[in-house]
């Protein structure tokens, strides 16, 4: 007689808020890329400290911080420490397995989401996006890197859209006045 034994999870035991990366590992490192954005300027910084990012949200616009890749949890951390989120929501940014949802919190929204794509000549893939929208923040999280940020990158390059909100790209409002 054969005894079926179910696979633990890597958490078992573990207090909740405990980070670790649940699910396949795409990247052996992680890439941080950083956006800040107003009506007069636009900075780009990549793979930059964190002491950098906590002097770059005190400045005023929009900042957009976007890590590629879940290996580095010290980063991811950091990047939680420095904009005060939960723990809980750092372990579900770390458990690639999470069914889509949305949720509001007082400071922020928190949305989780699968990216679904076919790359040529291999099976359908689906990847874990997760998001957090605060009020001059944007921070994204991605299993791996890839171009699902890019048009929004380049709309906010060339100001297509602008408004008088501010730059175009990710606010609410195109230049015509219609929703996006």
């Amino acid at each position: 007689m054969t005894l079926a034994v179910k696979k633990r999870s890597k958490k078992a035991g573990l207090s909740p808020g405990t980070l670790i990366h649940i699910g396949h590992a795409y990247e052996d490192s992680s890439r941080l890329r950083l956006m800040r954005y107003d009506e007069a300027a636009l900075v780009e910084k990549e793979n930059f400290s964190p002491g950098e990012l906590i002097e770059e949200k005190k400045k005023p616009g929009v900042l957009w911080v976007h890590l590629d890749g879940l290996r580095d949890i010290g980063r991811l951390e950091e990047i939680g420490r420095i904009f005060g989120l939960h723990p809980l929501i750092l372990e579900d940014i770390l458990n690639t397995d999470q069914r889509p949802k949305a949720e509001d919190f007082t400071d922020y929204i928190f949305i989780v989401l699968k990216n679904i794509h076919h790359p040529a000549g291999q099976n359908l893939h689906a990847e874990q996006i997760s998001i957090l929208l605060g009020p001059n923040f944007v921070l994204s999280f991605q299993e791996k890197a890839g171009t699902l940020f890019d048009p929004i990158r380049e709309r906010i390059r060339t100001d297509k859209g602008k408004n008088p909100q501010g730059r175009g790209g990710l606010s609410g409002a195109s230049s015509d006045g219609r929703n996006r």
